[in-house]
């Protein structure tokens, strides 16, 4: 910038003049902008410092608090290695369960499959069981009625023994009868009182003990002395006798027989 020109010395102090009060104008102005930013900065400077403190405090929380999450972050990073080593050894175990639960699966069905065969066996048994009570009974009824019959037969056996008898004494009775007849003949002495007396008292006697034998057998015959039984007649009792006696032989042996065998069967 240049200098100006003066015309006098008057101009150039008149001009310096005022540009000194210019000066000292900006100068007042400036010092008190200055004043005043200094008193602004001081200001400024302790609201700075009250947030510098407040913002070490707070970056003092801050890092406390990092340091408690990092604290925190390693735990909980140690604990999730320890889940993980955790899930690890579950997953393996739920393998080894499931290959347990497949195994008792299996062994479940292979012991409903026997106790399906053990149900059918027991069916079959106590269907068994109930045809054998079954066949048992009848059995034992048929052995009742069988030793019934067999106690009618040793019935039978002992009256046909007894009718036996009586005819054997009839034969007897019928050979004396015809020894009475023959002694009519010229060969035979004469009877006497005596003898036939003898004779009469013999037919008495036996009639008597066959009239007595055949009411304690049960039986309806009745004899005396004085009958005289016909020899057809006695071999028609005899052949009744021996046809009656071989079929009960042949019933008693055939119902031994069918006993026996349902016993065995049973």
């Amino acid at each position: 910038m240049s200098e100006p020109t003066f015309k006098s010395q008057e101009d150039a102090i008149r001009y310096y003049r005022t540009l000194a009060l210019e000066y000292k104008r900006k100068f007042s102005d400036v010092q008190q902008e200055l004043e005043e930013f200094q008193e602004g900065s001081r200001d400024l400077e302790t609201e700075l410092e009250a947030q510098l403190t407040q913002a070490e405090a707070k970056n003092k929380e801050l890092t406390s608090a990092n340091n408690q999450l990092k604290a925190e972050c390693e735990r909980l990073q140690a604990k999730l290695n320890q889940c993980q080593n955790e899930c690890s050894s579950l997953r393996e175990e739920v393998q080894e369960l499931q290959l347990v639960k497949e195994d008792l699966h299996q062994y479940v069905r292979k012991l409903e499959q026997k106790n399906d065969d053990f149900e059918r066996a027991t069916r079959a048994s106590l269907m068994s069981l109930e045809d054998f009570e079954t066949r048992l009974n009848q059995a034992i009824e048929r052995n009742a009625f069988l030793e019934n019959e067999l106690d009618e037969k040793e019935n039978m056996a002992i009256l046909i023994q007894r009718l036996k008898d009586e005819a054997r004494d009839l034969k007897q009775e019928l050979c004396v009868n015809e020894t009475l007849r023959t002694s009519d003949l010229p060969q035979t002495p004469p009877k006497t009182p005596e003898s036939v007396k003898d004779s009469n008292k013999f037919f008495n006697e036996n009639g008597t003990l066959n009239r007595m034998r055949l009411n304690r057998n049960g039986t309806n015959f009745v004899s005396n002395a004085s009958s005289i039984v016909p020899h057809s007649a006695l071999n028609i009792l005899g052949d009744l006798l021996k046809k009656v006696g071989a079929n009960l032989s042949t019933l008693v042996k055939k119902e031994s027989a069918n006993c026996n065998k349902e016993l065995h069967s049973g």
